[in-house]
């Protein structure tokens, strides 16, 4: 099986923002961006079916023409107001982002026999279209600490909302017959609260960091069914604790050798693509598919590093 595909993109990107002022503590902000992109996507795929003494039984040739339209608008307003005169800050920030997917594809199988004769052909025609909101907010404290450090504490929540439809057609002749094997809708909501506390400070000799981040994740998803597939629905609600410790200690007065230490553990969530469990063809034979039960990954991470001059560093 050999494919070769070919995507023809192109976009426009546009950005407009301003501050204002209100007096010399207390600045607003609000930014407004987006994009559009096209993206004309061609694939060829030869796939050669034999038997288990390699004699051809088959032969499919795959073209499939995919139109795809990308819009995205985002708003973000922003606040910042000094307290008092020896550092301190509060900010806060509130942002909305919109995705808006638009895909039209055409699949064409033609099978051959073996002598180059014409079997058969199919022709699957789609329209996929989805959207995901995204809204988020965060209040940020941070207060210096004598000048070498300072304390931060950080409120945040997201509420993410997507809506994906698959339309699946046979086109036979001149009419469209609704493909029930891939005709789907899928819906996913997700709600992430987190808090987290950071205190860093500096000498001559040593440099250190510690943090603590909570967060509380929510998510539910309903995969809806039509003639011949059933519903399907899941939701997770989980708790997790990600600690931060950096060390960092030079061994010399002009800093020429360096010890560092880093301890943390992190999280990385699927992306909302690998979630959606609809199934696309690229031909008779090969199906891409997302899955609803992928589970985030928690990494654990400890390393010991040797700065020197700045400029090369070891680390275990």
């Amino acid at each position: 099986q050999n494919s070769y595909i070919r995507p023809n993109t192109n976009g426009l990107n546009g950005k407009l923002g301003f501050d204002y002022y209100l007096n010399k503590k207390t600045t607003f902000g609000a930014v407004v961006s987006g994009f559009i992109n096209n993206t004309l996507s061609n694939t060829s795929n030869t796939a050669t079916l034999t038997d288990d003494k390699q004699d051809l039984l088959r032969t499919v040739l795959a073209t499939s023409v995919v139109d795809r339209t990308l819009r995205n608008g985002s708003v973000n307003l922003n606040m910042t107001h000094k307290l008092g005169s020896k550092g301190a800050e509060l900010s806060v920030n509130a942002d909305y982002v919109a995705y808006n997917a638009r895909t039209d594809q055409s699949l064409e199988n033609l099978i051959y026999n073996p002598d180059g004769s014409f079997n058969n052909g199919t022709t699957l025609i789609s329209d996929l279209p989805s959207t995901l909101d995204i809204w988020a907010g965060k209040i940020d404290y941070m207060k210096p600490v004598n000048n070498r450090g300072k304390f931060e504490l950080v409120v945040k929540s997201s509420y993410v909302s997507t809506t994906n439809i698959a339309n699946f057609f046979d086109q036979v002749n001149d009419s469209l017959i609704v493909n029930n094997d891939f005709t789907n809708s899928f819906s996913y909501t997700e709600n992430i609260n987190a808090a987290y506390a950071n205190f860093s400070y500096n000498t001559k000799k040593v440099s250190f960091q510690v943090g603590l981040r909570m967060e509380n994740t929510n998510i539910t998803g309903n995969q809806f069914g039509n003639a011949i597939q059933k519903d399907s629905s899941f939701s997770r609600h989980y708790t997790s604790l990600f600690p931060t410790v950096f060390v960092l200690y030079r061994l010399d007065s002009l800093a020429k050798n360096q010890l560092a230490f880093n301890l943390g553990r992190r999280i990385n969530r699927p992306n909302y693509k690998d979630l959606n469990p609809f199934t696309y063809p690229l031909d008779l034979f090969t199906l891409y598919g997302g899955n609803p039960f992928l589970r985030p990954t928690f990494a654990q991470s400890l390393e010991v590093s040797h700065i020197f001059r700045n400029k090369y560093t070891t680390t275990i």
